[in-house]
């Protein structure tokens, strides 16, 4: 009996899993983005295995690699010379960008931190291809 519930359970979860709407994160792999974050506005561009980030209308942007962890879920590791500028980041650090929901032209993206307790939430728009 006991196995028999163990194996409806198991039955439920997998088949809840497999009908769970997943964000459509292919139109939001490559392109030019925005997002306001504490008042203050990052353009973000996008494409194959590199990320550039122009904070607050900044002319030298940050550099990141990217690298897709699943269809939704990417990891961003900055460039070393933005690393050792900032009092607190280790050189291993490593952010991951979890795409948690879409709509046609933006994205709310979960962001968490190999070096910090501290998460963010965050809305990204889509601009531009």
């Amino acid at each position: 009996m006991k196995l028999l519930l163990v194996f409806v359970i198991v039955l439920i979860f997998t088949t809840a899993n497999l009908y769970a709407q997943n964000p459509d994160c292919k139109n939001f792999r490559t392109g030019k983005f925005e997002m306001t974050f504490q008042g203050k506005k990052t353009t973000i561009i996008r494409k194959g295995n590199k990320q550039l980030q122009y904070y607050d209308g900044a002319k030298t942007p940050t550099e990141y690699t990217v690298k897709w962890v699943d269809g939704c879920t990417f990891t961003l590791t900055p460039q070393k010379a933005f690393v050792q500028k900032l009092k607190g980041v280790p050189p291993t650090a490593v952010l991951t960008e979890k795409i948690i929901k879409t709509s046609k032209h933006s994205y709310t993206q979960f962001t968490s931190a190999n070096f910090t307790k501290r998460t963010i939430t965050t809305e990204i728009k889509k601009i531009d291809n």
